[in-house]
């Protein structure tokens, strides 16, 4: 009769256990599950930025035709991320000179050349954008064309 007890109380154990697990994972899935849906309106309203590295090889440098869409806004919110990694950047054919930053003088303001950036850029305007790469892939110049 003991026996037949410790047996019966070893099997509601186990079956405790895998039910425990199961409603654990059931719950795990619900959450990801919500998480997920959550996180698709922020997702679907992103842009693909440019990247600093296309992965090309050295006999593909050159003007990459691939153009992209791009507000004045979201232009002047990159600028200093482009220049920091080596790119020019011209708005309809004017060049954007980068921040000097051993030209502190007292006269002159700090981010000029974001005020300079600010003339040339219709912020609400959509621009298109053509890449120039260099023989690493990186990107040596960025030209944004108004449409």
């Amino acid at each position: 009769m003991l026996d037949n007890l410790k047996n019966l109380m070893w099997l509601c154990t186990a079956v405790s256990f895998c039910l425990g697990a199961v409603w654990f994972t059931l719950d795990s899935n619900r959450l990801y599950e919500t998480a997920v849906n959550n996180m698709i309106p922020f997702v679907q309203n992103q842009k693909v930025s440019l990247s600093s590295v296309g992965g090309i090889s050295g006999n593909e440098v050159g003007i990459n035709k691939a153009a992209n869409t791009y507000s004045g806004l979201q232009i002047l919110h990159g600028f200093r991320g482009w220049t920091s990694e080596g790119a020019e950047v011209s708005v309809n054919g004017t060049l954007i000179p980068p921040e000097d930053e051993n030209a502190e003088k007292p006269g002159e303001p700090y981010d000029q050349d974001l005020r300079f950036a600010l003339t040339l850029l219709d912020l609400q305007g959509d621009y298109e954008a053509v890449t120039l790469l260099d023989g690493q892939g990186r990107i040596s110049k960025l030209s944004f064309f108004l449409r």
